[in-house]
């Protein structure tokens, strides 16, 4: 056999050691996003706009080992990993892309800015960017977008966090029903960097996934 090839054999029927009837499936613990942000290979957290996050009233992971579920409080959190600069976005659920999906509606009154840092890890590195950009790569960006009454231009790029591109910069055409783009962005410079989103004109644009 090559080299780093394994072959394993499973007799089902044969038992070497007893195993607790509680235990099954496949475990994985996802302390640091990887399921979202490395298995998937999408570089944008909460790209959905549909998180939800799981608090800890009276809830115990010792507890959760045993079946002894304590109350578990979910908390809706649909824009979080997202900001925005030069005006307003809300999430909304009426007319969505599928029907369970919320999605962010982004009002835009001259320049205005989305950003997405990407897996940054959170707590000391909140304010980092994470998106790696290689030179000469290329990065698929993909999106659903609607415009409601906005009248410019849509564009799309990563940045590093002084501001310059890493990649090179697309226009978003969209018409008043969602539809989905799909584009190719160069890497410019490796670094790391941040998605942003620029809306050059005013009114409302719908976006998901």
């Amino acid at each position: 056999m090559p080299e780093n090839t394994f072959q394993i054999s499973v007799d089902p029927a044969q038992v070497q050691h007893p195993v607790s009837n509680t235990l099954f499936g496949i475990f994985i613990e996802d302390l640091n996003f990887t399921c979202d942000g490395g298995l998937n290979v999408n570089l944008v957290a909460n790209n959905s706009f549909d998180a939800v996050y799981m608090g800890k009233k009276n809830f115990f992971v010792w507890a959760m080992t045993f079946g002894l579920h304590g109350q578990i409080d979910l908390k809706p959190d649909r824009l979080r990993n997202w900001s925005v600069s030069g005006g307003r976005l809300e999430s909304l659920h009426e007319t969505p892309v599928t029907e369970n999906s919320w999605y962010a509606r982004v009002h835009a009154n001259g320049k205005c800015r989305l950003e997405n840092l990407g897996y940054n890890g959170f707590k000391k590195n909140i304010d980092a960017s994470a998106m790696s950009i290689v030179d000469g790569k290329e990065y698929e960006f993909s999106c659903f977008i609607r415009r409601k009454d906005f009248n410019g231009v849509v564009s799309v790029l990563v940045e590093d966090e002084n501001g310059n591109a890493l990649t090179d910069e697309k226009t978003l055409e969209s018409g008043s029903e969602w539809s989905q783009i799909k584009i190719a962005l160069h890497g410019k410079k490796t670094d790391y960097g941040k998605l942003v989103l620029t809306f050059n004109g005013t009114g409302a644009v719908d976006i998901d996934y």
